[in-house]
């Protein structure tokens, strides 16, 4: 049985609206790249202690994702990320060998900009899950541990 704990997760800041300046009508534009786009550079797994083990998503800016466990079958915890690009190949698939997370595995779903992180977990094990946003270094973190 997975048991999920959300230990805390900062709330975004809504953007504010145009610039003092700025027309806020007029012919819609396509929505073009800017800095501002949410950006993950990297996902990366560490054994943190026996018995605990975390998975850093780092972004170029704040981002509050939605996160689900799927506990039938072959354990997961799903986290969706919207609003962001698709991330370097690398990222797709990284084998972690870890006490409680077999693989991290990531597709990137361009009709809706929205980046999905797969943990896949080991069937056999018992685990409580926790989430962090660290705020100053842009890093979402999730770290099972056993029960």
């Amino acid at each position: 049985m997975i048991k999920l704990v959300l230990v805390m997760l900062l709330a975004l800041v809504a953007s504010p609206g145009p610039a003092a300046g700025q027309p806020s009508k007029g012919t819609p534009k396509a929505k073009a790249k800017t800095t501002s786009d949410l950006v993950i550079s990297e996902i990366t797994f560490t054994p943190k202690s026996p018995g605990k083990e975390s998975v850093l998503i780092h972004g170029n800016r704040s981002f509050a994702p939605a996160a689900f466990a799927i506990e039938e079958g072959k354990p997961r915890f799903v986290i969706d990320i919207k609003d962001t690009g698709p991330v370097k190949r690398e990222l797709s698939r990284i084998t972690t060998d870890g006490q409680f997370i077999e693989r991290i595995r990531s597709f990137y779903h361009k009709e809706n900009r929205t980046l999905r992180v797969v943990l896949d977990l080991h069937p056999s094990k018992k685990y409580r899950i926790s989430q962090f946003f660290y705020q100053a270094q842009n890093i979402y973190a999730v770290e099972v541990e056993g029960e």
